[in-house]
């Protein structure tokens, strides 16, 4: 067998990526794009560097370990390859490059070649059934397909796999669902086809290989949600499974179908409340997916206060699932403030926490709470007194809020606040200024009547302006 090699530049040929299903060529290679042999680590770094997205390879070197004497030349059909520097210079070492070949099991997955056994080098593309050629058995098949799902996964059919999974025997099962996986995340629109196959395979009692299927789930979900919410019964079942990153991937799968409609998820709300409650990993996806549909049906969450109303406090959870909490228990008690009341201390406890955010969500808690009940909200009338002056504006806004609200049912034990109340007509927030306005109103606070006068003239603010005279009417 001859072959004819380049002696030292890169070596172009015609474009054979646009031919269908070529046919190997005599010699057993296959129609190349571009070929070298490389002189040495420099060459052939820049001919990798040029063919960075090659769908595959094609080398032939001299492999000391076949025949007897120099050796024998091997081919091998190569997923890909990268040249490895040796780290301590030792004389006589040269850099080698580590092939993955297209072989089945039991075969290794990677090749070490050295440089200077390689002879050539070529950029091939061969159609998908090539690389599968040599498997045997369905087993090899599918883990033929996952290595080049791994190097480059527009080359394998989503059907090829289809085929490997609805099977009865787990191995070539669990190699299919790992290259299926790989192939939706860069091509999860194309991946819709193996629904059906996946829902059927998560139905069963004993699958092992659920978080592989639940990972496609997830990237089909994410890129078109309506695609996996009739499988929410199917996937919900894993949110509780033994293994957390299982648990995980099907909460992630939930909380893309609650995100495009909550509606779609909200029969599973007492399993997300259990999860919270047991402090399993997973609790952060649970909240996140309450919260969509808190946002969406309030009523329906009602139930899960509580558990919300614990989660805020707990010191375990990330503040971003603390924040999360706050913002589903807001929706609840803006729609029902009595549902917060047992809860108030619990809130109040993230006064004094360092994440802003976090706390004005607390105080806004409050202030939704104060709408109906000022007896109950009255008693931490020292707390939001203190944070009226706080620097950031949205706590300022919802303490000055709440305080007014107070004032308006118990005056007597918000005079004290009088002054600062004065001192926020000044405030750079005008949702600040107006809420002072409301305060001192409420207070009939006869000593800033010139105060509220000039608020009334000049302030830039209409709505600050129309509240300042309707104080000055209270005064009155």
């Amino acid at each position: 067998m001859t072959r004819e090699l380049a002696t030292g530049n890169m070596r172009k040929q015609r474009d054979f990526s646009r031919d269908s299903d070529p046919e190997p060529i005599p010699d057993g290679g296959f129609p190349s794009i571009a070929g070298i042999s490389p002189v040495n680590a420099n060459h052939l770094r820049a001919f990798l560097h040029e063919y960075a997205d090659a769908p595959g390879f094609e080398i032939t070197y001299e492999d000391e370990d076949e025949g007897e004497g120099e050796g024998e030349t091997v081919s091998r059909l190569l997923f890909e390859l990268a040249i490895i520097e040796p780290t301590v210079e030792i004389e006589g070492r040269t850099p080698a490059v580590r092939c993955k070949p297209v072989a089945p099991a039991p075969a290794p997955e990677t090749v070490t070649v050295p440089l200077d056994a390689i002879e050539f080098l070529s950029v091939v593309e061969p159609p998908e059934p090539v690389y599968t050629a040599t498997a045997e058995t369905a087993t090899e098949e599918a883990l033929v397909l996952r290595r080049l799902a791994d190097a480059n996964p527009d080359a394998v059919r989503v059907s090829s796999l289809i085929a490997l999974l609805d099977r009865e025997d787990t191995g070539p099962q669990r190699e299919a669902l790992r290259a299926l996986h790989l192939l939706a995340g860069v091509r999860p629109a194309d991946c819709t086809p193996a629904l059906p196959v996946l829902r059927s395979l998560l139905q069963r009692t004993a699958f092992s290989n659920a978080r592989p299927a639940l990972a496609v789930l997830y990237h089909v979900g994410t890129e078109e949600p309506a695609n996996i919410a009739p499988m929410v019964d199917e996937i919900a079942p894993y949110s509780t499974n033994s293994d957390w990153l299982t648990r995980e991937k099907a909460l992630e799968c939930i909380a893309a179908v609650a995100d495009h409609d909550p509606a779609d998820v909200r029969d599973i709300a007492p399993t997300l409340a259990t999860l919270i409650e047991t402090e399993t990993r997973g609790r952060r996806h649970a909240i996140y997916i309450l919260l969509r549909l808190a946002r969406a049906s309030p009523e329906r969450t009602k139930p899960f206060a509580k558990t919300l109303g614990r989660a805020i406090t707990d010191g375990s959870l990330s503040n971003a699932a603390r924040l999360n909490a706050t913002v589903a228990l807001g929706q609840i008690v803006g729609d029902d403030p009595s549902v917060g009341v047992p809860l108030l201390g619990d809130i109040v406890e993230l006064f004094e926490v360092d994440d802003i955010e976090l706390r004005n969500n607390a105080v806004a808690l409050v202030n939704e709470i104060a709408t109906v009940h000022t007896d109950v909200v009255e008693q931490y009338r020292p707390e939001l007194h203190e944070l009226m002056t706080i620097e950031d504006d949205y706590t300022r806004i919802n303490a000055s809020a709440t305080l007014a609200r107070i004032a308006g049912d118990f005056p007597d034990t918000v005079t004290e606040s009088t002054p600062v109340f004065v001192q926020l007509l000044e405030d750079d927030h005008p949702r600040v200024r107006e809420n002072a306005c409301w305060g001192l109103g409420s207070l009939r606070a006869t000593d800033a009547e010139n105060a509220l006068r000039a608020c009334s003239r000049r302030d830039d603010d209409p709505d600050v302006r129309t509240r300042a005279e309707w104080a000055l009417s209270r005064l009155e």
